[in-house]
Formats: C-alpha cells, sequence, structure tokens
C-alpha cells in the first residue's frame, strides 16, 4: 500500500470533508492498492475524548448516508483478535461508500503506524480516556 501523490480522488475530498464532532483530524491520506491492484480509496482518522461518540449522529460524510453497523460475534480462541471494530457504513448509488471504525485500546503501535498518533495519544486510547476514529472511502471513481 502507498500514499500516491497526485490530484486528489472524489474518495479523498470526501474524506477530507468529512467530521466528526468533537473530534480533531489526526490524518488523511489517498491510498492506492499499487500496480497489480488499482483500488484507490482514502482513509481519515480522528481523535477526540471519551465515551466513543454514536457515529451516526457524529461522523458527518458528504454525500453518504451512514447506517449502524451490528457488531460482529466475539473471535474464536484461534482467531486474531480484532483491532479495528467497524460501527456505521454507507454506500451510495454509484457505488461510493464509506465505513467508520473505532480502533480498541489494546491496539499494538503496527496496526496504527499511518494514524500519526503520538505516544501520547496512543497511551491515551490505550488508556480509554481518547476515542481513535478511522474512515474509510472506497469505490468513488476519480
Amino acid at each position: 500500500m502507498k500514499v500516491t501523490h497526485h490530484d486528489p480522488t472524489e474518495a479523498m475530498r470526501i474524506a477530507e470533508a468529512t467530521t466528526v464532532a468533537g473530534f480533531a483530524r489526526m490524518a488523511v491520506a489517498d491510498v492506492s492498492g499499487g500496480d497489480s491492484d488499482p483500488t484507490t480509496y482514502a482513509v481519515a482518522y480522528f481523535i477526540g475524548p471519551a465515551p466513543k461518540p454514536d457515529p451516526i449522529k457524529a461522523v458527518v460524510v458528504p454525500t453518504i448516508h451512514l447506517n449502524t453497523v451490528a457488531p460482529s460475534d466475539d473471535p474464536q480462541p484461534w482467531e486474531k483478535p480484532k483491532y479495528i471494530t467497524v460501527v456505521a457504513s454507507g454506500k451510495r448509488p454509484d457505488g461510493c461508500a464509506a465505513s467508520v471504525s473505532y480502533l480498541t485500546a489494546s491496539v499494538p503501535e503496527p496496526q496504527i503506524s499511518e494514524s500519526h498518533l503520538t505516544a501520547e495519544q496512543l497511551d491515551e486510547v490505550r488508556a480509554g480516556s481518547k476515542i481513535f476514529i478511522r474512515l474509510s472511502v472506497t469505490g468513488c471513481g476519480s
């Protein structure tokens, strides 16, 4: 996965325009799957105070209506623990979609290396005093 350096895609423009009430945007990236994977998507990261906000009320994604995603079952003992939990998603008729995820407090550093969290912020997320949100936008054309 590499960050691209070209005119922003529609996914990137949507990610840049997304807001989360009471949260600060940490980073936005336009991402390409690489030469063998033409998939392009954008991600935005936000951090704010606990408790976790209602994603339907707090997250505003331009042109995409979000719906709550039912939590999945707990992982089986042989499965890897889930570090990112999708809590809301939405899709336009043209296929442009967005999802909102919460980062769990037990996330190891490699899982969030691209998020630009400082060591202090990571400690706050682990302690539960801060909430970390990842927004993904995909399928939006150019």
